[in-house]
């Protein structure tokens, strides 16, 4: 006994019937239409039949190709997107890579920074020392000028008005000779020999003038040495601390261009991330329709599969004579009875909206 449930399967399923009232005729009168000599209603009914899963045939072929070419479609921008993924990744990467790089090198030039800077407060230091020495030898040979052009020299003239002014004097070159720790005997002579005009002085009191005048003179080169030595060392302590702040400030600027690279580098691996991040939504929803593809794609091959096989079955029950012929009417799948209450809803709808 042969078996039409492939075929009433197939009708239950059709996508592209005519209408569901065609439908129902032919599930209705699948099971008198093979066996034995057939009537001409049956032949007509076989034609009608062969006619709408053919139909159904080419509406299936169809949407599997458009399914096989979305899938392919979609499979080939899944490649492109994972291509661009990695190389996203890569580029993330590559940006880490210089941000470490670029870290390493603010690092020394920090490092670089600090050390110039130690240096010049170094330099400073000694600059402000150097000043502070020759500023000292200064006021020394400022001491000693006032001494030698002032009192000595008016001492020296005779030039002083009365005997108190005299002994002003005398005092002033009395006490700075103390101060060079000079011989008693010539301090315990200075005063009476200094203290007479130029015409009344011996020949000792002119010895401890001509003593004091060359001590003085003595005092005056020592002095105005030393303030060029000192003057010589400000100068040279002067650029040594221009200098150490020249490099000190390059350094600085090497500095800041190295935090600035640095910055600069973390803003491309945060744009690098966003890229990255950018593909691999790009890729898993690109996955998604894959997947959603590939699934249409299995039913309608699925489908195509069944129409096949139910093309089949109506070849071999159209070569049956005598053998008979057992039917099957299928319960409606989910899918049919969604569209079978859709129907009667627009019925009802229709049928109110005439009332």
């Amino acid at each position: 006994m042969a078996s039409t449930e492939q075929i009433a399967k197939s009708l239950a399923e059709l996508e592209h019937c005519p209408s569901d009232s065609m439908r129902q005729m032919l599930l209705k009168g699948l099971p008198h239409a093979f066996g034995g000599e057939r009537h001409a209603y049956q032949l007509e009914y076989a034609k009608l039949l062969r006619k709408c899963l053919e139909q159904e045939q080419n509406h299936q072929l169809q949407a599997q190709e458009k399914c096989a070419g979305e899938a392919t479609e979609i499979n080939t921008q899944l490649e492109a997107g994972q291509a661009e993924a990695a190389a996203a990744t890569e580029c993330v990467q590559a940006a880490r890579t210089i941000v470490e790089e670029k870290a390493s090198a603010l690092s020394l030039k920090q490092e670089a920074a600090k050390a110039e800077e130690s240096r010049h407060s170094q330099t400073k230091a000694a600059k402000e020392a150097a000043v502070s020495d020759f500023h000292e030898q200064e006021q020394l040979k400022a001491e000693v000028d006032s001494v030698a052009n002032g009192s000595l020299q008016m001492l020296i003239n005779g030039g002083w008005e009365d005997n108190e002014a005299c002994q002003d004097f005398v005092s002033v070159v009395y006490e700075y000779l103390t101060g060079m720790n000079c011989e008693s005997p010539l301090l315990a002579a200075l005063p009476k020999a200094l203290g007479r005009r130029p015409d009344d002085r011996g020949m000792f009191d002119k010895i401890v003038l001509e003593e004091v005048v060359a001590l003085i003179d003595a005092k005056v080169a020592s002095v105005t040495s030393m303030v060029e030595q000192e003057k010589e060392k400000v100068e040279d302590s002067n650029a040594t601390d221009l200098g150490a702040w020249a490099i000190w400030d390059i350094a600085r600027d090497l500095e800041k261009a190295a935090v600035e690279a640095h910055d600069q580098a973390k803003q491309e691996l945060k744009g690098k991330i966003a890229e990255q991040k950018t593909m691999d939504t790009k890729v898993a929803h690109t996955n998604s329709l894959l997947r959603k593809a590939s699934s249409s794609k299995a039913i309608t091959d699925l489908q195509v599969q069944e129409i096949e096989l139910s093309l089949g079955e109506l070849a071999r029950l159209e070569e049956l004579k005598d053998e008979e012929v057992a039917a099957e009417v299928p319960e409606p799948s989910p899918k049919k009875r969604k569209v079978d209450v859709a129907d009667t809803e627009i019925e009802v709808q229709a049928v109110a909206v005439g009332a």
